[in-house]
Parts: structure tokens; sequence; C-alpha cells
């Protein structure tokens, strides 16, 4: 049987580039980007004001105090977006200059304006100023030339902002990949839909969907098909050629409608590995069709089919959106309740977490079994139990994976 790490190995080794696609930044938010991030504009791109006040030679009010009031007049007033390159103090003068006003020359210092008696043009300061006082110097964030952000970095809202502010409208990214989830199951009925006696509701379509949009942004095309493989085999074909990844749930097993596998390797898709060493999640199927789409055959079970979505699936459609960083890291935490079980394979347990005196605890929750989904709403990560541990006492520090999704009441 394939052990987890094997498994997660062979997928990413199957993970072929998109491409890249320019797109307006209102449209980036959440891709990746395909190339480094460099900087065009030292910044700040001049020296600049970072309050409201006056901008003056420090030399000029050094000897200023609260019992020798220096005078000075106000030969200026520099708002910011004033061009200021060609104004200079005197000896004796100070500029009005205002937050993000470029400084002008000569100044070396800005004094807030709340700490400055302003009438009549003049400015009357109580007290000295120290050289660079509250200066934005040119380039102390960055130069020109530097790396700002590398390539692979997710566009968050921060990471648009430093685009633009370089003076891009676009952002080059990486193309998502075209994804179809395909439910299988002649009991499942669609939500909304009357049971018939023996039937219940399908979810795994709208979970595995709604995964698929939160890692890209984009629909997956939501198909179902009963234990039929006729018609699974029909389903699967009418669309692998138009898509980079199919995901199957159900009829991934041994049952005798178990369909999934058998279908898929008669049509055309090379089988990398059936089974894997983990809990929830052993009958997990990958391969590659002829046509080039990554294939996962997933348990039916709601939690079995988002768990291994998680930890198999999900990295391969990051690498594919040029993601630097595909793979959950593991995370230490400590383990809030004994843990019993028996070793044999490579369990993810699922847990909420909490803080406390400054560590964080991770706490399993008691409805494990694969199809309680209720535990699985409420966790934000998952506990790893290594094949070979029976026991993990309380206090333990463990290795975790923090989930993508949480629900807080």
């Amino acid at each position: 049987m394939t052990t987890f790490e094997e498994a997660l190995a062979i997928v990413l080794a199957a993970v072929k580039p998109l491409g890249t696609e320019s797109m307006p930044l209102d449209r980036a938010l959440g891709r990746f980007l395909s190339a480094d991030l460099i900087s065009v504009y030292d910044s700040p791109r001049f020296d600049n004001s970072a309050v409201d006040g006056f901008a003056v030679r420090s030399s000029d009010i050094a000897k200023a105090s609260k019992q020798s009031l220096v005078t000075l007049k106000v030969s200026d007033t520099v708002f910011a977006g004033d061009d200021a390159t060609k104004a200079q103090l005197a000896a004796g003068e100070s500029a009005r200059t205002m937050t993000g006003a470029e400084i002008v020359g000569g100044a070396d210092a800005v004094v807030m304006q709340e700490d400055v008696d302003f009438a009549g043009g003049s400015a009357v300061f109580s007290g000295p100023a120290t050289r660079g006082q509250a200066v934005r110097k040119q380039g102390e964030e960055f130069r020109a030339g530097d790396l700002l952000i590398g390539k692979g970095a997710q566009c968050t809202p921060s990471v648009l902002s430093l685009i633009a502010g370089q003076g891009n409208g676009e952002a080059t990214v990486g193309r998502v990949p075209r994804v179809a989830v395909i439910v299988t199951g002649s009991e499942l009925a669609k939500p909304g839909a009357a049971l018939a006696p023996g039937q219940i509701y399908e979810s795994n379509s709208v979970a595995l969907c709604a995964a698929v949009r939160s890692l890209t942004g984009s629909d997956a095309v939501a198909l179902s098909v009963g234990d039929d493989a006729i018609q699974t085999r029909e389903k699967f074909e009418s669309i692998a050629e138009d898509c980079d990844v199919v995901v199957f749930s159900g009829g991934a097993s041994v049952g005798e409608k178990d369909l999934v596998r058998t279908t898929l390797l008669e049509a055309g898709v090379v089988e990398k590995f059936w089974r894997v060493s983990m809990k929830p999640g052993k009958p997990v199927f990958f391969g590659v069709h002829t046509g080039g789409a990554l294939v996962f055959g997933l348990p039916g079970n709601p939690v079995s089919a988002q768990v291994t979505f998680e930890l198999l699936v999900a990295p391969a459609i990051l690498k594919m959106c040029g993601a630097a960083e595909c793979s959950q890291k593991f995370e230490q935490a400590v383990l809030g309740a004994c843990i019993k079980r028996r070793p044999g394979r490579k369990e993810f347990l699922r847990a909420t977490t909490r803080i406390e005196g400054g560590r964080v605890y991770a706490d399993p929750l008691r409805q494990q079994e694969s199809h309680m989904v209720s535990g699985l709403a409420m966790a934000d990560r998952l506990i790893v139990v290594e094949s070979d541990v029976d026991c993990l006492e309380a206090g333990e520090v463990v290795d975790t994976v923090q989930l993508r999704w949480k629900v807080t009441a």
C-alpha cells in the first residue's frame, strides 16, 4: 500500500505547469505571481513629511526652548503632490509641509504643527528638532531593483497594493486549472429534492466545488452519475479532454458497485496509485488520462472526501496555479486530550485550536468517523498520528496540519 508521503510525491511529480496570463489587479485577488516582483522605484520615491508640520533647518532652531522662542519666516506651503524640487529654504526660513509632501531643499527636519505657533506668515518654535525628524527618507523602505515579492506568492490585498504602487495596472499570474467534480452513487439525491426510501442527500459536490473555488477563485464543473459503469465512462469521457483535473467522489473502494477505478482504467487513465495508508481516505485512486488530465478517485464518505482533497488534491491544484508553497505545513501543538487507537495507518484526526498560556493546544473532536461531517465543519486543524502509534497522552507535543476552513460560532 502506498504511504501518504509517497502518494503526495507522486501527485506533485505528475503536475505540469499551466502557463501564465495577465489580468487587471481587481481580478487578480488570490492568484499566484508567475514572476518575481522587482521594484521600479525607490520607496519612498523622494524625501517626504511623515506629519503635517513645518520643514526647517534643524540648526536654525537648535537653541529654541520655552524660555527662548525662535521665530522663522514661512516661505512656502507644500501639499502632497506639489512639485517642490525647485524650492529652497534659506537660513531663517521654514516651509509649511503636509503629510506626504516633498521636503523642500535645505530642510532636514519637520516639526509637527501642534508644536508650532503659526500666525501672520511666521512660525514660532519652542523646542529644537533633530536632524531627520519626521522625514521619510528616499529609499528607506526599498530601492529600485530590489526584490519585493517572489514568484509564486499569492496576490493578497497587500501584495496587490504593492504591485499597484510600482505603477502596474495588471498582474501576470499562473493560469488556474479547469476542474470537474463527478459524484457517484445511486443512493444520492440533490439537496432540495424529496428523498426516496434508502436515499441520502448528496453534499460532496457542494463541498468539493467550494474547495476548488477557495483555492482558485474559479468554479468547478459539478456532475453526478449513478452506479453504472457505462454511464460513468460516458460522463468522464465527455469532459476529460477539456479538464486539467477530474475529481471523482465515491465508487473507489472494493465493493460490488465501486466501479470508478475499473472504469477509469478502461477509459485510458494510467494508474499511479490506488489505496493509501492513511485514515481517513484509504481507497484513494490517482492516475493520469491520456489527454493529460489528472484524475483522482476519492472516497464517498464526506469527511474522507474532504480530507483527501485537502491533503492530496489541493496541493496539485496549487502547484498548477503556480503557488510557491503547495503542500500543507506541519505545525506543532500541545495535545489537549488523550488519543488511543489501533495502529496501522497514518491518521489525520479533526481538532479545534485554543490558545492557553501562550501555547497552541489542539483538542481532538469526539466524532471522528468518516461519515460524521459535523465535526469537520467545526475543525480548524488535523492532528497527525503516525502509523505505529497507539496512544498519545494529553500534554504531548504533536504535529498538526492547519485546515483552510474554519467555522466560528
